[in-house]
């Protein structure tokens, strides 16, 4: 039996091996989601490699197992990135993409090379392993 992939080419999200829930919740953040329906919302939840979740800090703390490690991002923005230094503007955060972003204290300026965004990173996160963290 073949694999269904909807509209967009993403799979739909399936836990693997041992992971029954997010193991990242990130909550009181601006993830911004470059989506035009939803801008912007204010957490997102990591299972395995993937995204599992993104809405309010609310709905996030409904679904934190007790394993789960929370994080308060503070007000900080969540930002698409890529490993590869590709433009990050052109990747949406939504349920089952790769779990790629930082976590940082402001949106680069709209005249910024994404060489020299001008942020500083609180947070990286590449296919949900944890790479910088100097989150308070």
């Amino acid at each position: 039996m073949g694999s269904m992939t909807p509209a967009g080419g993403v799979p739909p999200f399936r836990p693997t091996g041992s992971i029954s829930g997010p193991t990242l919740v990130i909550v009181n953040a601006r993830v911004k989601t470059n989506d035009e329906a939803r801008p912007w919302a204010s957490g997102l939840a990591v299972a395995g490699e993937r995204i599992n979740m993104v809405g309010s800090s609310a709905e996030l703390m409904k679904v934190a197992s007790p394993t789960a490690r929370v994080v308060d991002a503070g007000g900080r923005i969540i930002l698409a990135a890529t490993p590869d230094g590709n433009d990050p503007d052109t990747i949406k955060i939504e349920r089952a993409t790769p779990a790629t972003f930082m976590v940082v204290d402001r949106e680069p300026p709209a005249d910024s090379s994404w060489s020299n965004p001008g942020y500083k990173v609180f947070m990286r996160v590449v296919r949900g392993m944890v790479l910088e963290d100097t989150l308070p």
